[in-house]
This record gives structure tokens, sequence and C-alpha cells, in this order.
């Protein structure tokens, strides 16, 4: 017998808990904020989170029903709904669904699982989505993986195609979309240009004036590493770009660009591109991830005011790097996640070419050597630069001189912790000698690096302390260098 779906959110609870006291004062408690304060906290909670705060009382059941706190909604959702727990998050999703799927704007589909027959539960979610929401913006990431039990390629085509199916409802039926973001889709070697997501959202003439779209892109917390995917071709690319011709914002793996998409984009019939983001994915030992060669000169001078925002997947050889990022390129954002390969001479080169467009560098590749001039000579040249992250090896010395070349001019200004070096000169490994300026004493090299006595902990501590207090006067903000968080 199916387990019976928990009610939404009951229409009484307690009374409101702002009563609290003590010592004889009155404390005030969350619930005793204005609406519009409350409701913009709760905008920030995930969705079992929202579910929770209403049951508490009254006053926060009242504030659930304020259409903003259910503006931005993400849904994480496991196809194997026979374990307990997966069963009742469905039945919750379904139940607050039917109950506020109406305030819905900005939805986050996350659906996972196993290649099986699709439960009723989450095709009942699926089709209270689509009866009761009227989305803008819409994120959709499916991933299955095909058990031995499933193994027949017959029965595989056949199971999958129902979640394939429900899934594409979702962009089937939507009326007012504008922004639409394929985070990850199943590949099948059988069918290595199908894709149905994709095909649904062409089919759908309400979404013609798309604005936003972004195939295949990582999730904006993630800096590590992304996996490549074998079913992104240009082909796709080409023929969703060709159909959305309202297109301000673009985003895409670089396998997937071609130079006949540039030209699509550049033709006079279409709106003006604003925003565009290419994925650099590459691979020596396959021909669909190589870096392509493209003119960027046409769709620059059609599109004046396009920005290009290039992030680094993973290590490209310099010379293929050099062919990616072309002068001609608008670049205003270099984001290298943190196995990619980032060299002082390719700083360099970066300085030179965008020094009228930068406005961010971001890299998170703690693998950089030697890059104090490089990364000085960057920010001084960028006249637009107002953003550095960067968690590659660094002198104190030039974390203070970075922050004061731009001053108060800098929007984010971090510099990671554990990769800042203190010491007061850099000592070259081949000289046998030091020199410390504090003392003017000689001292032998090779017995600093080995080991820190308690007279240079101390030291390093001070000129920690200098670079804290320079750092936050040049910005005119309190600033500490990131440090990430221990794990437990």
């Amino acid at each position: 017998m199916a387990e019976e779906q928990p009610s939404a959110i009951p229409e009484t609870q307690t009374e409101n808990c702002n009563t609290d006291q003590e010592d004889g004062m009155n404390l005030m408690n969350l619930t005793d904020l204005p609406d519009l304060v409350l409701v913009k906290i709760m905008s920030y909670l995930g969705f079992n989170d929202l579910y929770s705060a209403a049951l508490t009382c009254q006053r926060m059941n009242e504030i659930m029903n304020h259409p903003a706190a259910w503006s931005k909604i993400r849904m994480d959702i496991l196809s194997d709904t026979d374990l307990h727990n997966e069963n009742f998050k469905t039945s919750r999703y379904l139940a607050m669904t039917e109950r506020y799927g109406a305030y819905f704007q900005d939805l986050e589909f996350y659906y996972t699982g196993y290649c099986q027959p699709i439960n009723l539960d989450i095709k009942d979610l699926i089709d209270k989505l689509n009866s009761k929401c009227r989305l803008k913006s819409l994120v959709i990431s499916v991933y299955f993986v095909e058990t031995k039990q499933f193994n027949h390629a017959n029965f595989n085509v056949y199971r999958l195609k129902e979640h394939y199916d429900a899934v594409c409802s979702l962009v089937s039926t939507c009326e007012r979309l504008k922004s639409f973001s394929l985070r990850s889709w199943p590949a099948r070697k059988a069918e290595p240009d199908k894709n149905e997501i994709l095909e649904a959202l062409c089919a759908n003439e309400h979404n013609k004036k798309l604005r936003k779209l972004h195939m295949f892109w990582p999730d904006r917390t993630e800096k590590n590493w992304v996996g490549l995917r074998t079913n992104q071709t240009k082909k796709h690319a080409l023929v969703v770009v060709e159909h959305f011709t309202a297109l301000t914002h673009l985003s895409l793996p670089s396998n997937m660009i071609s130079q006949d998409l540039l030209d699509q984009l550049a033709k006079g019939n279409r709106a003006r591109l604003e925003n565009m983001r290419v994925l650099v994915v590459f691979s020596n030992s396959d021909d669909n991830l190589q870096i392509p060669r493209l003119s960027w000169g046409p769709l620059h001078r059609a599109c004046p005011e396009l920005e290009v925002e290039v992030v680094f997947n993973s290590r490209v050889p310099e010379f293929n790097m050099a062919q990616m990022l072309k002068s001609e390129m608008p670049v205003s954002v270099l984001y290298f996640m943190k196995y990619a390969r980032l060299g002082a001479d390719d700083i360099n080169a970066m300085a030179v070419k965008y020094q009228k467009t930068l406005k961010k560098f971001i890299s998170y590749s703690d693998d950089t050597l030697d890059a104090d001039v490089a990364l000085l000579s960057l920010v001084v040249n960028c006249t637009l630069l107002h953003t550095l992250i960067f968690y590659g090896p660094l002198n104190f010395k030039t974390v203070m001189e970075l922050a004061e070349s731009k001053g108060k001019k800098w929007y984010q200004f971090v510099v990671k912790n554990d990769t800042i070096d203190l010491k007061a000169k850099k000592l070259d490994p081949d000289l046998v000698l030091g020199y410390d300026d504090a003392t003017g004493q000689y001292y032998q090299a090779d017995m600093v690096q080995w080991g820190d006595t308690d007279k240079s902990l101390k030291e390093k501590e001070e000129r920690f302390k200098v670079m804290v207090e320079s750092v936050t006067e040049s910005i005119g903000r309190s600033w500490k260098p990131f440090s990430e968080p221990k794990s437990t």
C-alpha cells in the first residue's frame, strides 16, 4: 500500500513564539522582524528548510504564504523512491508544489538515479509542476547510472525514455521562460547526437523569446574540476542558437563552439549578444575536445558591448591556450579552476591582450609559481580590473602592492592564507648564504629553509600583521587572507 502523503503545511499551528522572557527582560525573536525582512531571510532557505520553518509557529506559517519566499526553489530527487527517505521527500515536494507551486519562478531540478521504471510519485510531481508553475527560469540536471540488472540495450532505451519524457515536459509546457540552464544530460553510445531536452526546448514556441541559455555549464560554486561529457556537439549548439534569436546571454563548452555559431550570433536579425561564457575543455586523446580555431572579430563588431567570460577547466598546453585567448576576443573575466594550468608567461600575455577589457581575474590553481611580477603587471595594466581572487603563492610584499595598486576600487580582493610567503627576502637556491635585513647579518640559507626558529616565527607573525593592516587600509575595509575551512 502506498504511503500516505504528508499534508502541505497545517493552516493553524502553535501561537506566535514572540513572548520569551529572561531575567525580566523582553527578548526580540526572529518573528518580531518586519514581514519583508523575514521574507528576505526565508528566500535563502532550501525547500525542506522552508517546510520546517513553516511548522514552527503561526507567524512563520503566515510568512510562508508570501510569494517571494517561494520564488527560488531547488529540488533534488533520487529516482529510487523505494527508499523511505526519498519517498517521503518526493511526497513533501508534491504537497508543497500543490500549495505554493503558483509562486515558483526560478526552479532548479536535479534528478539522479538508476535505470529503472519511473516512480509514479515522481511523475505526479512533474505533472504538478507543469500545471501549477509559471516559471521564468529553469535549471535542469539529469544523471542516470545503468546497472547490471538492467543492462539489456532495448530495455534501457525504453526505461530511460520514460524519465526523459517526464523531465522534457518541464520545458515543453513553459509559457514565459526567459532563462534556461542545462547542467547535465545523459549521453548514450547508441545515439550520441540525440539530446531530447534541447529538442523539447526548441519545439515549444512559447520559448521563442528566451533571453539566457546555458548549455552544460557548471554550478557557480564549482572551483575544482568539471567532468567531460560526450553528448556535447557543435551541431546541437548551432541548431539551438539559430532557433533562439532573442538571446542576450549564452554559456557553453568550447567543444560546442564553431565558426558557424559565431557567425550566426553576429547576424543583424538577432538581438545583440551581451554576455558569452566559454568553458574550455581539452583532451589530447579526443579530437572532439580540441581547441577550435575561431575568428571573434565579426561577432565583436556586431556586438560592441559583448563581454566574454573564459573558464579553464583543466590543464591546457600553452600553445592551445594562446589559440583560445585571441586578442580580438573581448574577455572581461578569466577564471582558472583548481587543476587548470597557469604560468607567469600566460599572465603576462593576458595583461597585454586584455588591458582594456578585463574586469575579473580568478585563479583557484595553487601551483602557479613565481607569478608576483606578472600579477602586478596584470593588475596595473588592466584599468577596469576590480576583482582579484588568487590562490597561488605570493610574497606578502606583493600582496600589499596589489592591494595598494587599486585601493578602494577593489570590489573583491582575495588571496589564500597558506600560500602567502612571509619571508622578508626571497632566497636564491643557488646562493649558499642569505642576508637578514633586520639584523644585517649573513646566515646559512639551507638551515633557514629546512626549519623556522622561534625568532623567525615571531618575525613572520609581525609581517602577517603588517600585511593585514596595510591591505585593510588600502582597500578601505576590514580584510584577512582566505583560509580553507578545516575538515572534521
